[in-house]
């Protein structure tokens, strides 16, 4: 006990109680509480969550968390806070069943249009399921699987098949491209993905009594492309969130090799794309710049007339005709 007597003492007691009471104390989590998720399945949640249970409570690693959550596109609010030593997940599900409409209008071609219906978490697993129509000058249908964590550290599954109708932009033919896939993928740390897809298409190029409307002849001739293909895709993503960044790169490399069948032949497309985001400022409106480079090569022996590339139209350069002879010959 300390004594009136020893203000020495007294006064270093009073100085410790003060100085050890302004400390900050982090609180101690000792388990996760989930709520809000009235059709997810917890375990599709706890595996987003990277903070120590037991341990104490940490901001940075709780916002990490959150984007996490909020990225797997089931939630319209993700929020993430300790409550009583509780490390408490708190989330607002979003539409599982989205009903979209599929319109397009194409200066060449015409006006196509239909809709579809994704179903964003089939099962409560995060599984997504799409399917889908298009009518008018391009007629189409898919189906679509998807499982972006089926096993293991994020190991996902792709499956789908579809039929897909159009006319040529450039040469006057009908286009028709049939085909079934199935990929799988994987991360390496955080910010690693990679992708493997391989697949079957049959394209069939129909020229016999099309019209030209402005397109170049392609010749008389039915003919088919058969091929076998594998598409490589790797990711590095740095985006704090997938739907809205502001911050953070995404870069992505392409590889797609098609092997021919039935005396068609081989050719591969390569892609690269990079997008980098910046916050410019955090006051008025959260404005976000983003800055984006794209190369794109392909196999110049043996390419189908389906996969000619042109300077032209919103991909490339806005204001040129994909038509040729309809640019200023000084172009």
């Amino acid at each position: 006990m300390i004594k009136p007597g020893n203000n020495l003492e007294f006064y270093v007691y009073c100085f410790a109680l003060i100085f050890f009471s302004e400390i900050p104390h982090s609180e101690l989590v000792k388990s996760i509480q989930i709520t809000g998720n009235q059709y997810t399945k917890d375990h599709i949640i706890l595996r987003e969550i990277q903070h120590p249970v037991p341990g104490d409570f940490n901001q940075s690693v709780a916002q990490e968390d959150r984007d996490r959550i909020y990225n797997l596109g089931l939630f319209s609010t993700v929020d993430v806070s300790e409550q009583d030593s509780v490390y408490t997940v708190t989330v607002v599900e979003t539409f599982r069943f989205i009903p979209f409409p599929l319109v397009e209008y194409d200066e060449g071609k015409g006006l196509s249009y239909g809709g579809g219906v994704a179903y964003k978490n089939f099962r409560g697993l995060n599984e997504k399921l799409f399917f889908g129509m298009i009518f008018g000058q391009e007629r189409t249908w898919f189906l679509d699987f998807r499982d972006p964590w089926i096993a293991g550290d994020h190991i996902s599954i792709n499956l789908g098949i579809y039929d897909f109708f159009s006319d040529g932009k450039v040469y006057a033919y009908e286009y028709q491209e049939k085909g079934g896939y199935a990929g799988i993928g994987f991360y390496r740390g955080d910010r690693n993905k990679y992708d493997l897809k391989m697949g079957v298409e049959t394209i069939s190029l129909n020229s016999v009594g099309v019209t030209l409307d402005d397109r170049w002849a392609l010749g008389t001739y039915f003919f088919g492309y058969h091929y076998f293909y594998t598409v490589l895709n790797y990711q590095y993503d740095t985006r704090d969130v997938f739907v809205d960044p502001t911050k953070g790169q995404h870069l992505i490399l392409h590889l797609k090799p098609r092997i021919g069948l039935e005396n068609t032949h081989n050719y591969y497309q390569f892609n690269f794309d990079h997008t980098y985001y910046y916050q410019i400022s955090q006051d008025f409106r959260n404005p976000v710049l983003s800055i984006k480079s794209s190369l794109f090569i392909q196999k110049l022996d043996h390419i189908p007339p389906f996969s000619y590339v042109y300077i032209g139209g919103e991909d490339y350069v806005r204001g040129y005709s994909p038509i040729p002879w309809q640019n200023p010959e000084s172009t």
